[in-house]
């Protein structure tokens, strides 16, 4: 854009400072959507909405750079958005108060952002939305009630607020209560760890069914030894053919079961570990005071895991 030109170098320009009052000086530009045309009438209306500032020799743009010897209104620009040449120009105009402002228009309202510049110190900042259903008007006459209340005068800066949902609104929310905050959301770790653990359940069932087998076929060679006895009088009634069918039965599921044991449990020992890992790291930041516990478990029924939270 054309105020974003290399600053003029104000020490070849000479001044023309005859005023001992000091200078209130408005600078409106636009930008974006809207026209050289708006900023004209917002230039001359804000102007003339403070021109009931007492103590102030009023300035408009075309007056400022005239005064200053800027060959055009970019040039000025220029300077204004340079802090060290907007610095110099204000002590060399005897500038005390700065207004510069800049509209800009959305397809649903005006945007109108205001920076005050003080000699005094500090600076204020606001940005001001008008519907363009309320028409050129609204926005003109929207103008005297921000002029109002522009901090011009000695006294304490306010608060800058930069692009409030509402004009005038400067509500800020209250600061989240970190003890009410849900816990953190699971990763990409998390969530194969929740796999793992769901594996580990998975194959824990199946080496509970391979160890029922087991026991079923140890029950049924029993059963035939003793139904054997009772009419025979002794063992010799099961063949050892059939016997070492149910014994082969017995240890096939038995080496089953103790594999999908195994498995069960490397499933629950990694499934368990990435989540820690994920939760761990998301409570960290989230929580600082939140702590998770893993403790795996095997026995002969099984394995798995147990996780405690304490946030």
């Amino acid at each position: 854009m054309a105020w974003l030109t290399p600053a003029p170098s104000l020490a070849q320009s000479p001044q023309q400072v005859g005023e001992t009052d000091p200078k209130l000086a408005v600078v409106i530009r636009h930008t974006g959507e809207a026209d050289a045309l708006l900023a004209r009438d917002l230039q001359e209306v804000m102007v003339a909405a403070l021109s009931d500032r007492e103590g102030y020799l009023l300035v408009g743009k075309e007056e400022l750079q005239a005064q200053a010897n800027f060959k055009s209104e970019n040039d000025m620009i220029s300077c204004l958005v340079d802090t060290a040449c907007e610095e110099e120009l204000r002590t060399r105009q005897n500038i005390k108060v700065l207004l510069l402002g800049t509209i800009d228009k959305s397809e649903t309202h005006y945007e109108f952002s205001v920076q005050l510049i003080r000699d005094t110190g500090g600076e204020y900042s606001k940005i001001f939305r008008v519907p363009q259903d309320e028409g050129l008007d609204g926005l003109l006459s929207r103008l005297f009630d921000i002029a109002a209340e522009l901090p011009i005068d000695e006294g304490p800066i306010p608060v800058v607020v930069k692009d409030p949902k509402k004009p005038g609104d400067t509500t800020t929310p209250p600061p989240e209560d970190p003890k009410t905050s849900p816990p953190p959301a699971l990763g990409p770790l998390g969530y194969v760890g929740i796999g793992g653990l769901t594996l580990s359940a998975a194959t824990l069932g199946v080496a509970i069914f391979f160890n029922l087998d087991r026991e079923s076929s140890v029950q049924t060679l029993q059963d035939e030894i003793d139904a054997s006895t009772e009419v025979n009088g002794g063992a010799q009634g099961v063949t050892r053919a059939r016997a070492k069918e149910l014994e082969g039965d017995a240890n096939d599921s038995a080496k089953r079961a103790n594999l999908f044991y195994g498995l069960s449990f490397g499933a629950a020992v990694v499934g368990a570990t990435l989540l820690t890992i994920d939760l761990l790291d998301d409570n960290a930041e989230a929580n600082p005071g939140g702590q998770v516990r893993v403790s795996p478990w095997a026995s002969e029924e099984g394995a798995g895991s147990a996780l405690e939270f304490t946030w």
